[in-house]
């Protein structure tokens, strides 16, 4: 189990391995002991697994649509086949091969009709039709296959040459996920509060002037969610109140679409009181001891706002 201050985070296991190399010209073989670490975290199994029931809901909502009842505009399926490859083709697109158990019979009906045309009669010769439709009867799930699905799903492998006893499965995940990743910080440049995209320029230089622009407001954003975690573990004051379904919950960590909805949702305005021409006060309302904490963390004084401007 992985714990981060008394909170189960999931589970998983480590082996290790004794791996070797055989480098050219050399005769000595290079070797080392590399740690694996498996881990399944909760919140991500959750998803996976509230995604999957979804799938599954669907999958078996489509096979049943396969054959409806005999109604006018309602095609049946009449050969055996053409229902085989049409259930596999829907379980192979969900991945539900083994999953769904699907049952099916061949409903027969018999019609009476006149022997050529026009109108019958009591000595009119008559023959029997035969026709033939099949019909789903029920599709179920095999749970223990899909059980089986689900404890395959949401597993991250980690590897590492550290020995066991200076990292373990825990401080192992936890180290990990305080890496930084630079991949995951440019969605702000594709979705708010920057949005590169669209467009609304037609010059060469004008795309390249607006891209550095955003890069530059995507670098002052990196500084200040950095700058602000690390004055978080410095100081050790994290921070609370950013949600309000998470009202007593800290963070050590928070990213600056958080922030900018954090502060924005308080309406904070500044008020200035002029007499004579002459300012005489000024303050910021709305404005709460976290939001004092957090540019204090920035090294920003409450009194480049509060400090009445020389005009």
């Amino acid at each position: 189990m992985v714990y981060k201050e008394d909170v189960l985070l999931g589970g998983g296991y480590n082996s290790s391995r004794n791996l070797c190399y055989k480098i050219d010209n050399q005769l000595e073989n290079f070797s080392w002991n590399e740690n694996i670490f498996l881990f399944r975290s909760l919140n991500h199994y959750a998803s996976i697994k509230k995604n999957l029931d979804k799938k599954l809901l669907q999958a078996i909502d489509e096979l049943k649509k396969l054959t409806p009842a005999v109604a006018k505009g309602k095609r049946q399926i009449c050969e055996e086949e053409e229902l085989k490859q049409k259930t596999a083709s829907i379980l192979k697109d969900y991945n539900f091969e083994n999953v769904i158990d699907i049952k099916y019979e061949a409903q027969t009906t018999t019609t009476t009709r006149f022997v050529g045309k026009g109108r019958g009669g009591n000595n009119r010769a008559t023959k029997e039709i035969q026709t033939k439709r099949y019909q789903i009867t029920s599709v179920t799930t095999n749970e223990q296959n899909y059980k089986e699905l689900l404890l395959r799903k949401g597993w991250i492998v980690y590897v590492s040459n550290v020995p066991t006893e200076i990292i373990n499965l825990n401080n192992a995940i936890l180290t990990y996920r305080q890496n930084y990743h630079l991949e995951n910080k440019f969605h702000i440049l594709k979705d708010k509060p920057l949005s590169i995209s669209p467009l609304y320029v037609h010059k060469d230089e004008q795309i390249i002037g607006l891209t550095n622009l955003l890069m530059l407001a995507f670098r002052i954003i990196e500084y200040l969610e950095t700058t602000l975690t690390e004055q978080i573990a410095i100081q050790n004051k994290p921070l609370k109140g950013l949600y309000e379904s998470h009202s007593k919950k800290l963070f050590y960590s928070v990213t600056f679409v958080t922030l900018l909805s954090f502060f924005t949702k308080f309406n904070i305005s500044l008020t200035v009181i002029y007499s004579n021409g002459k300012i005489i006060k000024q303050q910021i309302n709305n404005i709460n001891d976290e939001h004092l904490k957090i540019l204090s963390l920035l090294n920003i004084p409450i009194e480049k706002y509060t400090k009445p401007l020389k005009l």
